[in-house]
């Protein structure tokens, strides 16, 4: 995993106090602004006032802004951009080698809050990795989906206070002879033969 903060920023990442933007203009005048995101969800540019802007887009502020600065200034060309990213705490649950309260990045996903905190145990499951928000079950993780399939779907972005639940494994079966890829596999409850060649890439030829 590259470090989270060199992630580049999808457009439909939600700002939130603890962000900051990073505003320059072009043209009739040369200026930078750096502007932290404020405990009432708002920023305060020089010549235009107070924009609130927590709750909105990336892509949502950068055209209100864009719009605020022509209608007062002209002459003006004007990028925006993200700046330094919040933090937020998330704790980590279950079979996991290093359990505890994490401080990281708002992007993080749950592979890298895995990855942070050391991984799973001998005894946790790959499979049933919970995310709990506000003491609901948002999403069960399989990562087999990622690690076999590269569907990373539901590797979701976390919240600050989500909890990372990591479940002790249910069913571990050993795969041998024939195999491509012969090893210890986890099944659910509801899995077969067929979809344990199908997890193995099948029979070697």
């Amino acid at each position: 995993f590259a470090p989270v903060d060199d992630i580049s920023v999808p457009n439909n990442y939600v700002l939130g106090i603890g962000d900051s933007l990073v505003i320059q203009t072009m043209g009739s005048s040369f200026d930078r602004y750096e502007l932290q995101v404020q405990r009432d969800g708002s920023i305060v540019i020089e010549n235009l006032g107070i924009v609130t802007v927590a709750g909105l887009s990336i892509d949502q502020v950068s055209l209100m802004i864009k719009e605020r600065f022509a209608q007062q200034l002209f002459g003006l060309e004007v990028s925006v951009n993200l700046g330094n990213l919040r933090a937020m705490n998330i704790f980590m649950a279950g079979e996991v080698k290093n359990p505890g309260m994490y401080s990281v990045s708002s992007l993080t996903t749950i592979t890298q809050a895995l990855y942070q905190s050391g991984g799973i145990t001998d005894l946790g499951s790959l499979r049933n990795i919970r995310v709990l928000r506000n003491g609901k079950n948002i999403v069960n993780f399989d990562a087999y989906d990622l690690l076999v399939y590269g569907d990373s779907s539901n590797d979701i972005r976390l919240r600050s206070g989500d909890v990372v639940l990591i479940r002790p494994y249910e069913n571990l079966i050993t795969l041998k002879g024939e195999s491509r890829r012969p090893m210890v596999y986890e099944l659910l409850e509801n899995e077969t033969v067929s979809d344990l060649l199908t997890i193995s890439s099948g029979l070697s030829q």
